[in-house]
Formats: C-alpha cells, sequence, structure tokens
C-alpha cells in the first residue's frame, strides 16, 4: 500500500499539470477562438475522464485497505479471545488447587494432626 500513499499528491499534481497545459496551450495556440475553446473542453472532458479513473483507481485500494484491516481486527480479536479464554481456565484450576489445599490443611488442624500458622 505504500506505493498509493501519495496518490493524493499524485492527483493534485496531475491536476495542476493539466490546468497549467491547457492555461499555455491558450497563451500559445495559434488557432482561432471558437478552435480554441472547442479544444479547451475536449482536453477538459479528459482530464475529468483520467480524474474520475484515478478516483475510482485510489478509492478501490482504500476499500483494499479497509478490508485488510477489519481482517487483522478480526484475527486479533479471536487471538485475545483465546488468550483470555486459557487465563481463565488457568484461574478456575489455580482456584480449585489452592481450595484444596486449604481443605487439607483445615481437616489436618481440625484433627489435630498439625498447627495452625
Amino acid at each position: 500500500m505504500s506505493e498509493r500513499d501519495s496518490g493524493g499528491g499524485f492527483f493534485s499534481g496531475f491536476i495542476l499539470g493539466g490546468l497549467a497545459g491547457v492555461a499555455l496551450g491558450l497563451l500559445l495556440a495559434p488557432r482561432p477562438g471558437q478552435e480554441t475553446l472547442e479544444q479547451i473542453r475536449e482536453k477538459g472532458t479528459e482530464l475529468q475522464a483520467k480524474g474520475r479513473e484515478l478516483w475510482e483507481d485510489e478509492s478501490g485500494a482504500l476499500r483494499e485497505a479497509i478490508q485488510e484491516v477489519r481482517e487483522i481486527l478480526r484475527e486479533t480479536v479471536e487471538e485475545g479471545r483465546e488468550v483470555l479464554k486459557e487465563a481463565i481456565e488457568e484461574g478456575r484450576e489455580a482456584s480449585a488447587k489452592a481450595a484444596e489445599e486449604l481443605q487439607t490443611r483445615f481437616e489436618a488442624v481440625r484433627e489435630g494432626r498439625e498447627r495452625p500458622s
């Protein structure tokens, strides 16, 4: 995607270059006014078509980038859920083990085999 990062700058440069070309064409054109206006209209139409094409290309790239980000986020959330499930299970196991150890110590103290600490 880094190749497309300068798309906005390219598009602006493209439009400015087109306008400069039209202005120079007007100044240097050896044609009558009506012919020059017709040529300007044609060039304007061409520039408009090229601008639309560039916009569609860039917006397509943007859609692709958004889709990639969505996929990465979906995968990250899934991985996070798995890590959380594992942590919860480990916590339950640790809690059960601690409860069992406490129960054993409690019973030992009650039977007089061990002194409370």
